[in-house]
C-alpha cells in the first residue's frame, strides 16, 4: 500500500474527488502521509486499490467500520472514469469486506445531492435508493448495502 502512496495523494487532490468530498480543500503531502499511515494500521479501516486489467492503479475503496456498520468511500481517477471501475470495485470489495468483517451487517454511503455520477454508481452496485439524511452536519443522500443473507 505504501507503494501506492503517491497515486493516492494525486487521486485525493484531483478536482472531481475534492469537489465530491466534504472538505474541498487540497490535501497537503504531510497530512496525506500521516492520514494514510494511520489508516493502514487501523483495524477498523479496510483499504482496497482498484487496478486496471494491466495492473495500473485506477482508484480506491475504503471502508470505515463502526460496530455493525461501515461507511464506504470511493474515488476513481478522472482519466479512468466511465470504464466501470467504480461499480465493479464497489461490488467486488463489498464481497471481500463482508467476508473479513463478519459482524458488519450494513455498508452505507453518504453522497452529496449534486453528485449524480456517484448516485448512479452506487445504484448499479446494488445499494438502496437514496434517502435524504443529515450526516455529521451535512445534508446528503444515504445509500445502503446490507449483508447478503
Amino acid at each position: 500500500m505504501f507503494s501506492d502512496e503517491l497515486f493516492l495523494f494525486e487521486l485525493r487532490n484531483e478536482p472531481d474527488v475534492r469537489s465530491a468530498s466534504w472538505n474541498a480543500k487540497p490535501v497537503k503531502w504531510e497530512d496525506h502521509v500521516k492520514w494514510l499511515r494511520a489508516s493502514l494500521v487501523n483495524v477498523n479501516c479496510s483499504f482496497f486499490i482498484l487496478r486496471s486489467d494491466e495492473g495500473c492503479p485506477v482508484g480506491q475503496v475504503r471502508y470505515d467500520v463502526s460496530c455493525k456498520s461501515a461507511e464506504v468511500g470511493i474515488s476513481v481517477s478522472s482519466r479512468n472514469s466511465g470504464n466501470g471501475y467504480a461499480t465493479r470495485g464497489l461490488q467486488e470489495t463489498a464481497i471481500l469486506f463482508f467476508q473479513n468483517y463478519p459482524r458488519v451487517q450494513t455498508i452505507f454511503a453518504h453522497i452529496k445531492h449534486d453528485n449524480i455520477a456517484s448516485l448512479k454508481i452506487f445504484a448499479k452496485a446494488g445499494y438502496s435508493p437514496p434517502v435524504r439524511v443529515n450526516y455529521e452536519g451535512h445534508d446528503c443522500l444515504e445509500m445502503i448495502l446490507n449483508r447478503p443473507q
